[in-house]
Formats: structure tokens, C-alpha cells, sequence
């Protein structure tokens, strides 16, 4: 049986990221991790991206971060907001309706 995927946290990864800033190699970083290489080198190709979503102040104990970026969920959201601003009941097969 394949070993489990195992998906680091973003404190992992900054971990990892300022061990290979004081100098160690990958082959000591996938050991010490217990990452499969591409991994490493995948986080390690994203520091500059993880470290300002660290900056930004996100849970150091998340794995990864999943975001709505299409029109239409920004286009629904706005629509609850000002909904809710008036005051209006809102349930869930009306959000469907529009």
C-alpha cells in the first residue's frame, strides 16, 4: 500500500523554509521533514507566497488555503451583504433562486 500524502502547515513550511535559508540541502530537508522531494522543492519554489500569507497574519496550523475567486461568488456575496444590511430574511433556496 502507498504511504499517505501528508501536507504540511504553513508553520512547517516556514520551518523549512528558514532551514534552507541557514544553509542545509534538500536531501537533508526531505529526510527531516519527511517530505517527498518535489514537495520541498514545490515549497521552496512558493517561499516568497507563504511567507506574506504568514505575514498576513493567517493560522500558522493551516495546511492550505482555498479561495472563491470567481465573479459570481463575489456577485452573490455582494448581494448578501446588502440584503442583510436592509434587514431582509435570507435562507438558503433564495440564495439559489438568484
Amino acid at each position: 500500500m502507498p504511504p499517505k500524502r501528508k501536507q504540511p502547515t504553513y508553520e512547517d513550511k516556514k520551518r523549512l523554509i528558514e532551514a534552507k535559508d541557514s544553509g542545509a540541502s534538500v536531501d537533508k530537508l526531505v529526510k527531516d521533514f519527511d517530505l517527498p522531494q518535489s514537495t520541498v522543492y514545490n515549497i521552496l519554489k512558493e517561499r516568497k507566497s507563504i511567507l506574506d500569507k504568514i505575514d498576513e497574519g493567517i493560522d500558522p496550523k493551516m495546511k492550505r488555503m482555498k479561495m472563491a475567486g470567481n465573479e459570481k461568488d463575489e456577485a452573490v456575496l455582494s448581494w448578501f451583504k446588502t440584503q442583510r444590511s436592509n434587514n431582509t430574511p435570507i435562507n438558503g433556496p433564495l440564495i439559489q433562486v438568484s
